[in-house]
């Protein structure tokens, strides 16, 4: 129990990445970045919303890579999955709580009968946690617009009619950064680690983005899209 204590203590920093709600009730992201991503129409801006939040793994699913990326399919073998839990925390609820509030914040961009609201997954003993994925799937059947969908250049005209006749899933990989912060004389750097560094238990840190995706039957979710996952203790786990 203790250990527990001593864990949530030092995973409890979310004054430091402002993950306050204001008084307008509009939770704050840690910031949006834009991305210039390639369309069949050309070059479009992309904002998205980039949270930071620290737990603990609960599970972890970081490699190894069974085939290397094809340039055809775009890293479509890439994939990574993490879920975190909070063991209590309060830095960790704040943060759940603004992932919740976001997701109310972006169904009020579509009607209500095709919003489809954003859950949480249980973790060990009933335990509330959040799942990140850098993979976001598309299925092109479900898009109003096919012709709109963002395709990689590596795309030939083969795959990209495939996709637009809503045949196949645009499945779209993010490479993940993969870090462990080292503190030492006072001096904060991260530093590149490989995914057999994290084994569960460990406090870790998670860098997210929220956007909205097609799902199943028409309906619109909000996805968490991980970005970068950061090594912070592991006294628990050694």
């Amino acid at each position: 129990e203790a250990r527990k204590v001593k864990g949530v203590t030092s995973m409890d920093r979310y004054q430091d990445f402002k993950y306050q709600i204001t008084k307008a009730g509009i939770p704050r992201c840690d910031r949006v970045v834009t991305l210039n991503v390639t369309s069949k129409g050309g070059p479009v801006s992309q904002e998205e919303v980039l949270f930071r939040m620290q737990g603990v793994l609960t599970d972890v699913n970081l490699g190894p890579l069974k085939n290397a990326p094809n340039k055809k399919h775009i890293n479509s073998d890439i994939l990574r999955t993490v879920t975190i839990s909070g063991l209590g925390g309060e830095g960790f609820q704040q943060c759940f709580l603004n992932v919740v509030l976001w997701d109310l914040r972006m169904s009020r961009q579509f009607d209500a009968d095709v919003w489809k609201p954003w859950t949480s997954v249980q973790t060990g003993r009933g335990a509330g946690g959040i799942q990140f994925s850098n993979r976001s799937v598309t299925p092109s059947f479900l898009c109003e617009d096919a012709e709109g969908l963002t395709l990689p250049a590596e795309f030939g005209k083969h795959e990209e009619n495939l996709v637009q006749e809503g045949t196949h899933r645009y499945v779209e990989d993010n490479q993940v950064d993969l870090l462990e912060h080292i503190q030492k004389d006072n001096i904060s750097r991260y530093a590149k680690i490989a995914y057999t560094a994290f084994r569960v238990g460990d406090v870790v840190e998670v860098t997210f983005s929220v956007i909205a995706v097609p799902c199943t039957a028409g309906m619109r979710c909000m996805k968490l899209v991980l970005r970068a996952l950061c090594l912070e203790n592991t006294e628990f786990t050694t």
